[in-house]
Formats: structure tokens, C-alpha cells, sequence
């Protein structure tokens, strides 16, 4: 089963979108052109080197997340790579009229299947990415609410994140009197649950958390509660979190000086096989934030950019 994660750029109206699918495709301009078009693709195909030992396991879970339009791509991105790792089988789905879909910031996705073909599949885990105007495209899918509300009323997990525990979860009644999160423009309102800050809230077989600095935890959570404490240590000891303990700096300060770019930041993200995928993503999401130029470009002969278990074609025009 796959999902893409694509990442292409626009046209000149919109310069260096990006692009989301199963085998991570990410499509861009030349650099020494001013607008890149970047496409991943994220796909949940098995590794070769799968051991008998793994074979015998006990059957992979399954994961539903949906996307839509406006989608936010952190939390995407991060909550399929983490679960996967984890080994769950991750199903990506559009509840658009086409796989591809363009996110919040302009990161564009490219789904496995559409959401019709999901249905009747069961699934342990429904996980909603947050971002708008993505949150309310999903909670407009009547198939995504009674897919989501049918998991709540058989106790199976339900996640969301960022705006969608607010504008879909709550809207279909699945948080009624339950503690819950989200993104702090969007906690008022959470009026029909119990409101609390935490980052990442687990009422029962619901959780939820605030946006994409939380996406992490978020995901790790979910990994714990599908597989238990020892899996989540498996999966986020290569993290390299920050220690809660350890009085660790934030940075280190190279030099002294500030450095300021005359105009518009350009920046360069290069790409080679076994790029990893999440910071690929975040570091693009957030110097777009900033209003930052970012060009995507593969430093490989091939278009396809391998990472194990997840697959980058990268595309240079």
C-alpha cells in the first residue's frame, strides 16, 4: 500500500509549492531559476531486509489519515513517518476529488487511495491532521464522519491535532465531555469538552494535541498506545529528542555577528538518497513561514531519491 508524499513547485503564481505522496516525490526547478516546484511522496512499501523473525510478528496496525486541502504538512508528515517506523501500516487518503492535494503551505500531497476506497476497511487508528483551511474540509466529509464517529462509538483510537480537534472532532460529538487540546487560537472553542493545555491530551481512546511543535509527541503517544512503552522507546531513541532532564543549550552561538539577507531569503535544500523525510519537510514548512524563497533541488543523477522505508523522487527542471 502506498501513499505520496510529492513536493512541486508552481508557476510563477505560486512559486515553490510542495507536494506529499506515498513514495516521497519531490519535483523542483533548476536553482538557477527563481521559482521550484518540489513533490514528496511517502509510501508505506516493505523493506527487503524484513527478517523471518519479523514475518512471524504479530500483525502490523492499521492507521487511517485522511488529508484535504489546506492540510497542515508538519503534522502530516510526521505522524506517517513516526507510525511507521513504528511498523503500522499507514493509509494515506484524500477526501478530495483527486489524490493531490495542496497544503497549508503549499507543500502538496499526493494520498495513497481516495477516502471511498477506505471504507468498510478497519482500521486501530483514525489520526486527523490539523491546518486550515484542511480541518474543515475533513470535518466536511460526511464519509470521514461516520467512518471517524463509527471508530469512537466502538472505542477504537480517534486522534486529531492543531485545529481539527475543534472544527471536526468536536462538530461530530466525538469530544462530549471528554478532556481535550488544540491549537491555543482554536481553544475557545472547545466548548462541549473539558479544555486543558497540555501538548498532547489522551481522554479514554481519544487524543489530541496543539499543532505542529507538538507533532512528535503527538505521534510518539499513539505509537505507545498501539504498541506499548517498549516500541515507543524503539521508535524515539533515533529521534534524538530533547532530555527533559538534561540541561541541554538550545543552540550553541557560532559567531557574533547578525546576519541579514538584502531582500527575500533564498535558500537551497539539497536532497540526496536516504534523505530524511520529516526534516525535509519541517525545514521547508517553517522558512516558508518566514517568508523565506526555498528551492528543493536532487544532487542525484536519477529522479528517484531512496530512504528506506520511504522513497524521494526528486525531479530538477
Amino acid at each position: 500500500m502506498e501513499m505520496a508524499l510529492r513536493a512541486m513547485v508552481g508557476t510563477a503564481r505560486l512559486p515553490s509549492s510542495t507536494f506529499l505522496s506515498c513514495r516521497i516525490t519531490t519535483c523542483v526547478q533548476s536553482c538557477s531559476r527563481s521559482f521550484a516546484r518540489r513533490a514528496f511522496v511517502l509510501t508505506s512499501a516493505v523493506m527487503a531486509s524484513s527478517t523471518a523473525a519479523n514475518a512471524m510478528a504479530a500483525p502490523a496496525k492499521k492507521v487511517l489519515v485522511p488529508i484535504a486541502f489546506g492540510t497542515e504538512e508538519i503534522e502530516a508528515t510526521v505522524v506517517v513517518d513516526i507510525l511507521r517506523r513504528s511498523g503500522a501500516e499507514v493509509t494515506v487518503a484524500s477526501v478530495e476529488q483527486d489524490l493531490q492535494i495542496e497544503a497549508s503551505r503549499r507543500v502538496k500531497l499526493v494520498a495513497d487511495d481516495k477516502l471511498e476506497s477506505c471504507d468498510g476497511k478497519g482500521f486501530d487508528l483514525i489520526a486527523l491532521p490539523g491546518g486550515m483551511p484542511g480541518s474543515s474540509r475533513l470535518r466536511d466529509s460526511e464519509l470521514l464522519k461516520r467512518m471517524t464517529v463509527a471508530q469512537s462509538e466502538q472505542g477504537k483510537l480517534v486522534a486529531a491535532i492543531c485545529a481539527a480537534p475543534a472544527v471536526a472532532l468536536q462538530e461530530w460529538g466525538i469530544l462530549e465531555g471528554r478532556k481535550a487540546t488544540c491549537h491555543p487560537s482554536f481553544i475557545d472553542k472547545l466548548t462541549s469538552s473539558l479544555t486543558v493545555g497540555s501538548r498532547v491530551q489522551t481522554d479514554g481512546h481519544i487524543t489530541t494535541s496543539r499543532g505542529p511543535g507538538t507533532a512528535i509527541e503527538f505521534a510518539l503517544s499513539l505509537v505507545e498506545q498501539l504498541y506499548g512503552k517498549q516500541k515507543f522507546e524503539e521508535v524515539s531513541k533515533p529521534l534524538v529528542l530533547r532530555s527533559k532532564s538534561a540541561n541541554e543549550p538550545l543552540r550553541d552561538i557560532f559567531n557574533q555577528h547578525e546576519w541579514k539577507a538584502k531582500g527575500t531569503p533564498k535558500v537551497l535544500v539539497p536532497l540526496a538518497n536516504g534523505s530524511e523525510e520529516m526534516e525535509a519537510v519541517m525545514i521547508i514548512d517553517i522558512l516558508r513561514r518566514a517568508g523565506m524563497s526555498v528551492t528543493v533541488a536532487s544532487i542525484e543523477n536519477s529522479l528517484q531519491i531512496e530512504h528506506q522505508p520511504l522513497y524521494l523522487n526528486s525531479m530538477a527542471f
